[in-house]
């Protein structure tokens, strides 16, 4: 995140470092939503999604 600059300052220490923003969580969501509409709408792929999902 530090790369595509989506940084921010942590206010709660005296330093100021700058930290990565959150988006961990967005792109987990967005793998996990990916991989069951490939589950319910290509089940012949199903056995590709799992195994790429673990």
């Amino acid at each position: 995140m530090k790369k595509k600059d989506y940084i921010g300052y942590d206010i709660h220490k005296n330093a100021q470092p700058k930290v990565a923003e959150s988006g961990g969580i967005v792109l987990v969501i967005g793998f996990t939503v990916a991989s069951i509409f490939l589950m319910i709408f290509f089940p012949e792929l199903f056995n590709e999604t799992l195994i790429f999902s673990l």
